[in-house]
């Protein structure tokens, strides 16, 4: 958890600089215009892992997007000409998240990590807060995703006050002592992972406090807000008078109305209405546009644009909002057309028609029954249960509406009922797939009816294995009703799925969970910060370090009613006795049992529960999804292999397959959509082997491409697989330090990467150490590419280090028109600044320019030519190992020690 920063902080949007008492100045500005200078005490800053602009800005022309996932923020060192102390101070800003997820991020942050020591504001949740660090001021239930809000935090020596959008929301008498460290835009002052997500634009500093009226000016918003209609609206009338608040410096208003999205941005078209004074605009009118009145059916686009002749950053360009006036016909069933997994005693419903007085409603088993349908059932609601309906049937409906005068036809719309699912596993009581693609409804294909709805928005995307949720860690989750089946008491049990989180920032999150909230009370998966925890409620099992943003990690917890284990991807890594005693009550996907906002914030796949403790074996099934298709591609799903190891693909066999239908090609539709009796360029055959080579030569740097293996099952049915893609490199690999595993030593597929990596790990002349003393071995929180990187710890006292990798393939350093060698690193500060190098053959060593490099906190691509170890003697065409080094190889000298980081070793034309 991160604590407050205090010190007056706001984020601002004025331009120029400000003085208030005599010799009081703002000491800071840093506009956001692309670029991340100080306009006017010189305290530029760094953009720290390639942050991007916005023409989406408060303030001037862009502002900084942050991805907080990223760890993207803006470092100005340690500046020594901020208020420090307890001198007054004034902070202002804009920001605008992209989530209100538990976890602190941060706006702007400047002083030391200590109470009282700091200066910042940011939010956790939906609070806003200012502070202090350990002591700060807030406003509760503040923060709204996807909107701009303006900041300031003041403090005068004794007393910190807090605005939101130039309102006074807190003051708090304080004892802040300011202490110089670092500063930063987007980032806490300490080393957590507490970065900002989202947008900031025109941040400010002050040396004295600010008074109201300054920071009301400040917070003023230069363009045009609050539109009515709101944006988005359905507008049930044909006419219309449009009002909006204008900005803080508009003296008129040039207005742009039309139905073409494009041109009303654009100013084309004849969009242009006029410049006006005041702040509402009729339309739908004869002598206003569109005399005739607006038309039922459309939508109307607008664009206020807020103009000053006197300043010179007018006109300020508006957002372009849109409101549509309803059709005459029914629209918006629910459910949806189309829609699948509809529950069988439905009720169907759809918003009226423009003018709608009475319904009616045909339904119906065919498309043609309904269609032709003249005689339906008149309702007076928008409501309609047809009743009992079938397994896996199709249904279809229209409703035809009547305003008084005449009768609107409706579109005829359909349905597929939940599908009959025999039960395959009578110990798989819940299976959530989360492969339905679209709808509000989660299957459970265990058989068991444990169906689900989707509650506040979830997003179907692509996942781990076909389809997966993505949950906005604000108010997205999946409920469950019937949770009388799920196993109970001190009965064994077992939870498994896989999660993607978005977020490593502190707080609860969970993908799973079911029962009630007391300790050993629930079971359940989740996170907080960087730490895998599974329980048990009050009383749980983790497993620290585990988490990053944005890597697919497959979780099982068991229980056999005295101990609990804790698996990720197929690995036990914790194990506990417990004495839970679960209690049914609630079961979610994406939230906690109790009523805390703790939501998933990211993605989740194929979320199983079972009434035994699964084996280690089993798990590790699992992991594969459907286990009637194909899986385990080579090259993995979404990778980039070199144009060496790109072909030929393979792939794990379904368990019922007996051959398989090969699809191929650069179109991903085609892929997709084929079947094996059209597209011949993309169907490539049915096959007996589990291998297949394309028939064109893939080129270095090409793609993507995309693949499909249907199985063709003994009893002639046939398992239609996902669609697998690859990108070639413009690379070689060496190492990517993405194979190496956890594994056992001696387990089938045991990779560890301090196997591979020869260190010196028990001998007195090499300090070198490889991998983490304890899993995982690889690092898998500090990363250049992929999803791991490796660790390499030196010790140079009385001896040197160094860690040679014997190469098995890939030898030939010539192939492809290679010519130089590139590895990526990371150091810190604190390191001895012993000499890196790297040797081939065990040759003589190439030495980084910079002998401090090893001192380098960042990831650094290093570069060295191939002819420099051709030059030393280095047969190219035969390389058998990779050295990576610190000091003189063999020398016994007095040296220092550190802790590195090593990925993404390649080759390059």
């Amino acid at each position: 958890m991160c604590k407050e920063l205090s010190y007056s902080i706001c984020f601002l949007f004025v331009l120029g600089v400000s003085v208030g008492a005599e010799g009081a100045t703002m000491v800071a500005h840093w506009r956001l215009d692309n670029d991340a200078t100080d306009s006017v005490g010189g305290i530029d800053g760094t953009l720290m892992n390639d942050p991007e602009f916005t023409t989406d800005a408060m303030v001037g022309s862009h502002a900084l997007v942050l991805d907080g996932a990223a760890s993207q923020y803006v470092d100005f060192g340690n500046p020594q000409g901020l208020p420090a102390g307890t001198s007054p101070r004034s902070m202002a800003g804009w920001g605008k998240t992209y989530t209100v997820a538990g976890g602190w991020r941060w706006i702007a942050a400047y002083g030391s990590a200590g109470t009282g020591l700091a200066m910042f504001i940011g939010m956790n949740g939906t609070s806003l807060y200012g502070g202090g660090y350990g002591d700060d001021v807030l406003e509760a239930g503040f923060w709204e995703v996807d909107v701009w809000r303006h900041i300031c935090l003041t403090y005068d020596g004794s007393v910190a006050k807090l605005y939101a959008d130039g309102v006074e929301v807190d003051s708090q008498t304080k004892n802040w002592n300011l202490s110089l460290g670092r500063a930063h835009i987007g980032r806490q002052v300490n080393d957590a992972a507490e970065f900002w997500d989202g947008l900031v634009d025109d941040v400010r500093i002050y040396d004295y406090v600010l008074s109201p009226a300054e920071i009301t000016k400040l917070a003023a918003i230069s363009k045009a807000t609050r539109p009515d209609p709101a944006d988005g609206d359905i507008h049930p009338d044909t006419w219309v008078t449009m009002s909006w608040t204008p900005g803080g410096y508009a003296v008129s208003h040039d207005v742009y109305l039309g139905e073409n999205l494009d041109d009303v941005n654009d100013g084309a078209g004849g969009t242009f209405q006029g410049n006006q004074g005041t702040t509402h605009f009729v339309a739908g009118f004869p002598g206003f546009p569109y005399p005739d009145g607006l038309v039922p059916g459309t939508t109307y686009y607008w664009r206020v644009d807020e103009v000053n002749e006197a300043d010179p950053n007018s006109p300020w360009k508006g957002d372009v909002w849109s409101f549509t006036v309803p059709p005459k016909k029914a629209y918006h069933p629910d459910p949806g057309d189309g829609a699948r997994f509809v529950d069988l005693n439905p009720t169907l419903g759809w918003t009226a028609g423009f003018g709608a007085k009475l319904h009616t409603m045909y339904f119906g088993e065919t498309f043609d029954d309904v269609n032709d349908a003249t005689q339906g059932v008149r309702v007076t609601s928008t409501t309609y249960i047809p009743g009992a309906l079938e397994l896996d049937a199709t249904y279809y409906w229209r409703v035809d509406e009547f305003d008084a005068v005449t009768t609107h036809r409706g579109d005829v719309w359909s349905f597929r009922t939940l599908p009959d699912i025999p039960v395959q596993d009578p110990n798989l009581v819940c299976w959530w797939k989360l492969d339905e693609g679209r709808g509000t409804t989660v299957v459970d294909w265990s058989g068991h009816g444990n169906h689900g709805t989707l509650t506040g928005g979830p997003q179907w995307v692509s996942g781990q294995d076909g389809d997966a949720l993505e949950l906005d860690g604000g108010d997205d989750y999946v409920n469950f009703v019937n949770t009388s089946g799920l196993p109970a008491g001190t009965s064994a049990r077992s939870m498994c799925g896989w999660g993607k989180t978005d977020s490593v920032a502190g707080g609860w999150r969970w993908i799973a969970a079911y029962g009630s909230a007391g300790t050993g009370l629930a079971m359940f998966i989740g996170i907080n910060g960087t730490s895998l925890y599974g329980g048990g409620y009050g009383d749980d099992i983790l497993l620290s370090d585990f988490w990053q943003v944005g890597v697919w990690r497959h979780i099982c917890l068991t229980y056999d009613g005295t101990r609990a284990r804790l698996y990720t991807d197929g690995i036990e890594v914790a194990s506990e006795a417990k004495t839970w005693n679960l209690a049914l009550g609630r079961a979610h996907i994406g939230r906690q049992v109790n009523d805390a906002a703790e939501f998933w914030d990211g993605l989740v796949d194929d979320v199983r529960i079972y009434d035994r403790v699964l084996t280690v074996q089993e798990i590790q099934q699992t992991m594969r999804g459907d286990p009637m298709l194909a899986w385990d591609p080579s090259p993995p799903d979404g990778s980039t292999p070199d144009v060496i190891t790109a072909t030929p693909l393979s792939w794990s066999p379904g368990d019922k397959a007996s051959e398989h239908d090969v699809y191929f090609g650069t179109d991903k539709d085609a892929v997709t959509d084929a079947d094996a009796t059209d597209t011949p360029d993309v169907y490539r055959g049915r096959q007996s082997g589990a291998v297949y080579t394309p028939s064109e030569v893939l080129e270095w740097d090409s793609g993507p491409y995309y693949w499909r293996i249907d199985e063709y099952n003994a009893d002639a049915t046939v398992s239609e697989g996902r669609v697998w893609s690859f990108t070639v490199a413009d690379y070689l690999i060496v190492d990517d330090i993405e194979s190496y595993n956890d594994l056992e030593e001696g387990e089938p597929g045991s990779n560890r990467i301090y196997v591979a990596w020869i260190d010196g790990y028990g001998t007195t002349t090499n300090g070198s150490v490889i991998g983490n003393l304890n899993p995982p071995f690889a690092n898998r929180s500090n990363v250049h590419g992929g999803t791991q990187s490796m660790p390499y710890s030196y010790d140079n006292n009385l001896k040197s280090s160094q860690a040679t990798l014997t190469l098995t393939s890939l030898r030939n350093w010539t192939n492809e028109g290679v010519v130089t060698l590139s590895l990526w690193f990371n150091g810190d500060s604190a390191n001895a600044p012993e000499p890196m190098y790297v040797a081939l053959n065990g040759s003589a060593p190439v030495y980084h320019d910079d002998s401090g490099a090893a001192q380098t906190g960042t990831w650094t691509e290093w570069t060295i030519s191939l002819q420099k170890f051709a030059d030393m003697g280095v047969d190219l065409t035969n390389v058998t190992s990779i050295t990576i080094g610190f000091g003189a190889p063999g020398a016994a000298t007095s040296g220092g020690a550190g802790t590195m980081l090593f990925d993404d070793i390649r080759l390059y034309r």
